[in-house]
C-alpha cells in the first residue's frame, strides 16, 4: 500500500483535493508527508512545500500537544474517535478544529502512515459560546429577576420557577414541581387560564397581561398580573414561559381608593341635597323643582347614551342649578303676579351668582359652568352671556330642556300648570332654535315612546 501511495501520488492528491476539509498525512515519526490545499490554506501557509516535513504536533497549541501525542499513539492501537484541538497557524492565529484520525496500512496490515481529516469549527465554537453566554444571561435573569418567572409544560405542570415565583406562592422548587397551575389559581378563573394557555400555543394570544388570584401555601390569596409566551422545539410548542407580578397591595389600595371615592361622592351628594333643600325653603312654590329637573335631566342623558360619569355630573348640577336664587329677594321669587323688568333682571342674575358661589370648589365635574350656562339658548338669545350652539356645554343644554319642561308642567305663583302636552310642544317647536335638537328628541322619546312621567303630586304648590 505504501508503494501504491508513492506510485499513485498524483491520483491520491486529486482525490483528497475534492474533499472540503483539510487532509494531513503524517508518518510514524509524526512528520507531515502530505497536506491538501485546504489544509495549507487553513494553516496559513503559501504552499505544500512550507508545511511538508514539519512535525504534526507543531501545528497544535502547546498546551494541547501532550493530549495530541497520546491520541496519535492511540491511532496506532486502533482508536479513531474525533478530537478537538487548537491549530496554530503560520501567523500565530489560533483556530479551533475537529480532527478525525485513522491509519493507512500496507497489504500485510502494517501501518505506514496516519491520516487526519481536519475541519475548521470556528463558527460552531462561536455559536456554542454565544449559546453558553445566552444561557448564562438567561439563568442570571431568571434567578435574579424581581419578577416571578416560571416555566410549565403544556399540561400546566411546573418545570422551573425562580425564587421570586417560589416566594409568591410559598413553595420550594421540589414542591412546585409536583403541582400544576390548577392547584394555585382559584377555580372560577381556571377556564380563563386554560384558554390563555391554548391561545399562547396557537400563537393567537393578543390579550397581553391577564390578572389572576392565586392561592399561597399558607391558604392566603395573592392577586397577580401574568403574561407569557410559548417555547418552541422543532417548530412545535413545547412549554410556556410566564412572568408574573404580585399586585395584591396595589389592588388593595385601588379598592380602598374606590371606596373612599364612593364615600366622598355619597357625602358630596348629601351636601348638594342639603344646599338644594336650603334653596327651596326660600321659595315654597318651586319646592321640588330642582329634584324633578335632576330626575328628568338624568333620564335624558341616559337616553342619549352619555357616560355614567357625565350623568352623575348632570345629576349633581341639576339638583342645585338654581343655587344663585339665594341672592334674589324671596318676595320676588314668590310674587303672585308678573314680574317687572327690574325684578326679572334680578332673577336673571341667578346663573352668575350660582357660578360665583361654586367656581372655586373642585368638583369632579364642571358643575359651576353647567349652572352658569343652563339658561343659554342655541340661537344666542339666552343669558347671562348670550352663548350659541356648541359654545354651550352639553350638560347645560340638557338641563335647559329639563328645566323648561318641568317649569311648564308645574304650578307657579303667577299661573297654574300648563300641562305636559304644552311643555313638549314648546321644546319640539323650538328645537334647533332655542333648544338642542338631539336633547329635545331624547326628551320626546322618553315621554312619547317610553312612558316617562313626572309624578303629579310633585306639581302641587
Amino acid at each position: 500500500m505504501e508503494r501504491f501511495f508513492q506510485e499513485n501520488h498524483e491520483l491520491f492528491t486529486k482525490i483528497v483535493s475534492a474533499i472540503p476539509d483539510a487532509v494531513i498525512l503524517s508518518d510514524l515519526q509524526g512528520k507531515i508527508i502530505f497536506v491538501n490545499d485546504v489544509g495549507v490554506k487553513l494553516a496559513g501557509y503559501a504552499s505544500t512545500k512550507e508545511i511538508v516535513g514539519k512535525d504534526a504536533l507543531s501545528l497544535v497549541a502547546p498546551q494541547e500537544r501532550k493530549k495530541a501525542e497520546e491520541n496519535l499513539a492511540g491511532l496506532l492501537k486502533g482508536s479513531i474517535s474525533p478530537n478537538e484541538y487548537t491549530l496554530v497557524a503560520k501567523d500565530g492565529k489560533h483556530i479551533p478544529i475537529e480532527i478525525h484520525g485513522s491509519v493507512l496500512r500496507n497489504t500485510d496490515d502494517s501501518i505506514f502512515a496516519r491520516i487526519h481529516v481536519c475541519r475548521d469549527i470556528t463558527e460552531r465554537k462561536q455559536s456554542e459560546e454565544f449559546l453558553r453566554e445566552s444561557n448564562e444571561r438567561f439563568s442570571a435573569l431568571f434567578e435574579r429577576s424581581l419578577e416571578c418567572v416560571y416555566i410549565h409544560d403544556l399540561e400546566g405542570n411546573f418545570i422551573d420557577c425562580n425564587q421570586a415565583a417560589l416566594d409568591l406562592v410559598g413553595y420550594s422548587l421540589e414542591e412546585i414541581r409536583n403541582l400544576d397551575f390548577s392547584s394555585l389559581i382559584v377555580s372560577e378563573q381556571l377556564h380563563v387560564a386554560r384558554k390563555t394557555m391554548k391561545d399562547m400555543m396557537r400563537g393567537t394570544n393578543r390579550s397581553g397581561i391577564t390578572e389572576f388570584r392565586v392561592k399561597h401555601k399558607d391558604g392566603s390569596y395573592r392577586d397577580v398580573e401574568t403574561s407569557g409566551t410559548a417555547i418552541y422545539r422543532e417548530g412545535k410548542p413545547h412549554a410556556i414561559l410566564g412572568v408574573a407580578r404580585d399586585v395584591t397591595e396595589r389592588r388593595r389600595i385601588e379598592i380602598e381608593r374606590q371606596q373612599n371615592i364612593e364615600r366622598l361622592q355619597k357625602s358630596l351628594g348629601k351636601t348638594i341635597q342639603a344646599i338644594a333643600a336650603a334653596i327651596e325653603t326660600r321659595d315654597p312654590f318651586t319646592a321640588g323643582h330642582q329634584r324633578r329637573v335632576a330626575e328628568l335631566a338624568r333620564n335624558i342623558a341616559a337616553e342619549m347614551g352619555l357616560t355614567t360619569d357625565q350623568i352623575d355630573g348632570i345629576l349633581m348640577a341639576s339638583i342645585i342649578h338654581d343655587l344663585g336664587k339665594i341672592s334674589v329677594p324671596a318676595d320676588i321669587l314668590s310674587k303672585p303676579a308678573k314680574l317687572t323688568n327690574i325684578e326679572y333682571a334680578l332673577v336673571k342674575t341667578h346663573p352668575k351668582s350660582g357660578y360665583d358661589i361654586l367656581k372655586d370648589i373642585d368638583f369632579p365635574w364642571p358643575v359651576a359652568r353647567i349652572i352658569l350656562e343652563h339658561h343659554e339658548r342655541m340661537d344666542g338669545s339666552g343669558y347671562p352671556h348670550g352663548l350659541k350652539g356648541e359654545a354651550i356645554i352639553l350638560e347645560a343644554r340638557i338641563i335647559a330642556v329639563a328645566d323648561v319642561v318641568e317649569a311648564m308642567v308645574s304650578h307657579r305663583p303667577d299661573r297654574p300648570s300648563l300641562g305636559i302636552a304644552a311643555a313638549l310642544a314648546e321644546i319640539e317647536r323650538n328645537k334647533g332654535t332655542l333648544y338642542d335638537t338631539v336633547v329635545v328628541e331624547a326628551c320626546l322619546r322618553l315621554f312619547r315612546e317610553k312612558d316617562f312621567q313626572l309624578k303629579k303630586h310633585d306639581f302641587e304648590p
